[in-house]
């Protein structure tokens, strides 16, 4: 059976990394199938580019195993093959290559046939740059060069460090929609990201590290609407010093509790009212329940928490081995 046919293209199993005394990885584990994405998400320092290391075979784990098409990390360490593609966050380029001759050079690299130059400077808009020297290239157009090169092999699994990072907004979608459109063809990726777009765009799954510890594991969609029975409201007050504290009062009113409202979170500016998903539209109803308690409203949204606050909040409880990582069924 060859490895397009096998449904699994990467395997962790509990690996291990000491960095320092005051470091390591411990006890990651997951799986990713063909044509998968796995978003690997957390504060700054907490392992992320590490893991991505050990995955694209440059750095040697101290325990447990990655397998990729069958193949162990101790197989194919340090060895260029076409199994794995890798975008570093952070790469220089050689000041004596113009952007064409190492285009080329990567290509030759990789054995992609030279036929495909053209088709990738196209993709990355970078015609008008390759007899330009490459260093002399903006931060964003440099990022395209390793990108493109990266994904030139079209390999089994790409492994990304912040892909997008220091690119514009079309740029962006039009690398996104292309990562897309290899996923579709059985390409596998493990994408590093601050950005919940580049979540819901790349990945199924989700990996949660907090300090070196895998601390959540879950569906995309499970993660990034941990409360799926919930809607949340954010309110901007026109009086926040005495209107915040009345609306918890205004929850109330004489036909008992708005038992839609299942919490309130107050901050210093706004206040977050997360309701029921019970079929009908939370908002009129909270709108109107303010009204009559005379609290006026500055304005009022439908709230969405980001992927750092989401972070925040699954790594808010400090992991401890006997509690283990949070699975999402």
């Amino acid at each position: 059976m060859s490895t397009a046919d096998t449904p699994e293209v990467l395997r962790v199993e509990g690996l291990g990394k000491v960095l320092g005394p005051a470091f390591r990885l411990e006890a990651i584990g997951f799986r990713v199938e063909r044509g998968q994405g796995l978003a690997l998400i957390g504060a700054n320092g907490a392992g992320k580019s590490t893991l991505l290391r050990i995955l694209a075979g440059l750095t040697r784990p101290d325990s447990g195993e990655v397998v990729v098409c069958g193949t162990s990390s101790g197989r194919w360490l340090n060895k260029l093959g076409t199994r794995v593609g890798f975008v570093q966050q952070f790469k220089g380029l050689p000041d004596d290559l113009t952007v064409g001759d190492y285009v080329r050079h990567q290509l030759r690299m990789r054995r992609v046939p030279t036929e495909r130059y053209p088709d990738l400077v196209r993709l990355a808009g970078l015609e008008a740059y390759e007899d330009q020297p490459a260093t002399r290239l903006s931060g964003g157009n440099q990022r395209k060069i390793h990108i493109v090169c990266a994904i030139a092999h079209a390999p089994d699994l790409l492994v990304l460090d912040e892909p997008t990072s220091g690119l514009d907004a079309p740029t962006r979608e039009t690398l996104l929609a292309f990562i897309r459109e290899l996923k579709g063809r059985g390409m596998s990726l493990v994408v590093a990201t601050h950005h919940l777009e580049e979540v819901r765009a790349l990945a199924e799954h989700a990996l949660v590290l907090r300090e070196g510890r895998q601390v959540a594991l879950a569906p995309v969609a499970a993660l990034t609407s941990s409360r799926a029975d919930e809607h949340c409201l954010e309110l901007r007050l026109q009086d926040p010093d005495l209107d915040a504290e009345r609306v918890q009062g205004a929850l109330f009113d004489d036909e008992g509790p708005a038992d839609f409202v299942l919490r309130v979170d107050r901050g210093p500016e706004r206040v977050r009212l997360y309701c029921a998903k019970d079929g009908a539209d939370p908002l009129p109803r909270a709108v109107a329940m303010l009204a009559r308690h005379r609290i006026r409203l500055h304005s009022v949204r439908r709230y969405e928490p980001t992927l750092a606050e989401i972070v925040a909040e699954l790594t808010r409880t400090p992991h401890t081995p006997e509690v283990g990582p949070k699975e999402f069924i």
